[in-house]
């Protein structure tokens, strides 16, 4: 576009009301089209600027028309950061290590860099490619190559951006515990040894395991099997990163001591109380976790720390299993008791419910019992049962008795 020279032609004291201007080539012929005048080389170009009140007064001058090869870009390799985002890393990135591979033709001076395709396409290069801090999204990057003569740009260009900072977080295993008995063992259950995980493949990734920030010979894997308590850290390098060797990061969990509770049982209440019996849990034995209680298939009670005993009231009678467990796996242990006590009433109609009376929830077989006589209101004995038996069903030399109160 030579009409870019127009204004500068005109000067302070003219312009295209008065005055009109022309463009001639090297053989001094006008140029028709020099808002889009095509030329494959330099050349030397005329002015000729024209009184319009009078057509005859003229004045030329010449300028020089240079033809500068637009510069050439190659493409870039991809560029390997490492920025932890999660814990706030320094993300500073210095794009123009980039520069060698993106000139690798040296047909310019300068390499820019631009975040978009419209970047580039406005002309609005990074200002600090040296120190550019690189969004987490932030995964391509454009540039192009700049004649640092003639401000020629080439082609853009583009590259990938990946991060090579391996993501790991073992912190889902914090306060998870290894088991150990009386005499300092270690207990296998089946959450004792916890093993802890990366989830990372060996073949990408190199491990260093550590146990209360001391490294553990020998522990490369991607897990460990924590067979003593204390904080566990692995430290893991990117093992195919080709630019960046010693991209690190580490990750922490808490794996805490744990032993097995010992107990026992005893009865409060006396037999025969209605079905409101107590049970009293003596703690014998307890190791250093975290345990809770509970009746049959009751809900849980946690054991306080230094608590020693605990009492289950409103029993009712029959056999019933007291369990305690460690909650951090560490095993459970259940004992079993038997509270002898009898129904109020029975209904001795064959409809299938409640048809025989029997000591509560139990058999005889269970107690050190061997017979249980019946008597009614004037004392006339009716029935013995023995523990082969399933139950008295009311009846008295195979007649059914009526309703009425029995001893």
């Amino acid at each position: 576009d030579l009409t870019q020279n127009t204004d500068l032609a005109f000067g302070e004291d003219q312009d295209e009301t008065t005055h009109a201007v022309r463009y001639l080539d090297a053989s001094n012929n006008e140029i028709s089209n020099p808002e889009a005048y095509e030329v494959s080389s330099s050349a030397t170009i005329t002015v000729e600027v024209t009184n319009q009140n009078d057509q005859i007064c003229t004045a030329t001058e010449t300028f020089n028309l240079s033809i500068t090869p637009q510069p050439e870009v190659s493409p870039a390799s991809v560029l390997e950061v490492c920025i932890d985002y999660e814990d706030g890393g320094d993300n500073a990135v210095d794009l123009t290590v980039k520069d060698t591979e993106i000139n690798s033709l040296a047909t310019g001076g300068v390499v820019r860099y631009y975040v978009s395709q419209t970047a580039y396409e406005n002309d609005n290069p990074i200002a600090t490619p040296e120190s550019f801090n690189l969004a987490e999204s932030q995964t391509e990057m454009y540039a192009a190559v700049i004649n640092s003569a003639s401000g020629c740009r080439s082609e853009v260009t583009s590259f990938n951006i990946e991060n090579v900072l391996p993501l790991v977080d073992i912190s889902g295993y914090e306060g998870q515990s290894v088991c150990i008995d009386e005499n300092g063992d270690l207990v296998n259950t089946a959450t004792s040894p916890p093993i802890i995980e990366t989830g990372l493949a060996a073949t990408d990734y190199d491990f260093v395991w550590m146990l209360d920030g001391v490294e553990i010979p020998g522990e490369t894997s991607p897990s460990i099997t924590a067979t003593e308590a204390g904080v566990y850290t692995v430290a893991v390098t990117n093992a195919l990163a080709q630019q960046i060797t010693s991209c690190v990061n580490s990750s922490s969990a808490e794996i805490i001591e744990s032993g097995q509770i010992d107990f026992e049982l005893a009865i409060l209440t006396d037999s025969f109380q209605n079905n409101e019996h107590g049970i009293g849990v003596t703690i014998t034995e307890v190791g250093l976790g975290d345990y809770e209680f509970r009746l049959d298939y009751g809900e849980w009670f946690d054991l306080e720390d230094g608590q020693t005993e605990l009492i289950f009231s409103d029993v009712p009678g029959g056999m019933h299993t007291i369990t305690a467990r460690d909650k951090n796996g560490c095993g459970e242990v259940s004992k079993e008791i038997t509270l002898i006590d009898y129904p109020e009433f029975f209904t001795p109609n064959a409809d299938g419910y409640n048809d025989n009376w029997q000591l509560n929830n139990t058999t005889m077989s269970n107690l050190d019992v061997s017979e249980v006589n019946i008597f009614d209101r004037y004392g006339k004995h009716l029935y013995k049962l023995t523990p082969d038996q399933s139950g008295w069903d009311g009846t008295y030399q195979g007649e059914v008795l009526p309703s009425d109160d029995y001893w």
